[in-house]
C-alpha cells in the first residue's frame, strides 16, 4: 500500500509534460560505466590467459583463478555499459491440453486444485 501521507516538503511540484530526469544518465556516469566495462574486459582477458598458461603447464588448480563472483562482476560491468545480449527463446509449439482448465469439468478442476487427481 502506498504511503497515505508522504513527506513532500523537499520536492518540487510535478510539472505535467516535464520529465523528472530530463537528461537521463549524466555524461560522467556513462563514462564511468564504459571505463568499468573496459577494465572488466581487460581483466577477463588476463584471467583467461593465466588460466590457459596454467592449464597448459598441467596445473590442476588453474580453474580456481576464475571464481564465479569475479566472472559475474566482469559480465555485469560489460552489460551495464554495452547492454545485455539478446536471448533467443525457442517455442516448441506443443501444449498439453489434457490438464487445461478449459477442458475440465468443475469437479475435475476442484480435484486438480486439491492435487488429489491421478494427473496421468
Amino acid at each position: 500500500m502506498a504511503n497515505p501521507s508522504p513527506d513532500t516538503s523537499g520536492l518540487k511540484p510535478f510539472q505535467p509534460g516535464q520529465s523528472g530526469n530530463p537528461g537521463g544518465k549524466s555524461a560522467e556516469t556513462i563514462r564511468l560505466e564504459r571505463e568499468a566495462a573496459d577494465i572488466a574486459l581487460r581483466m577477463r582477458l588476463k584471467w583467461l590467459k593465466a588460466l590457459e598458461a596454467q592449464a597448459e603447464a598441467g596445473d590442476e588448480a588453474a580453474l580456481g583463478l576464475l571464481s564465479s563472483e569475479a566472472l559475474n562482476l566482469a559480465k555485469q560491468s560489460e552489460d551495464r555499459a554495452h547492454g545485455t545480449p539478446r536471448q533467443s527463446v525457442e517455442h516448441s509449439g506443443s501444449v498439453d491440453h489434457k490438464h487445461s482448465a478449459r477442458n475440465m469439468t468443475d469437479d475435475e478442476l476442484a480435484a486438480y486444485l486439491r492435487d488429489d487427481t491421478d494427473q496421468s
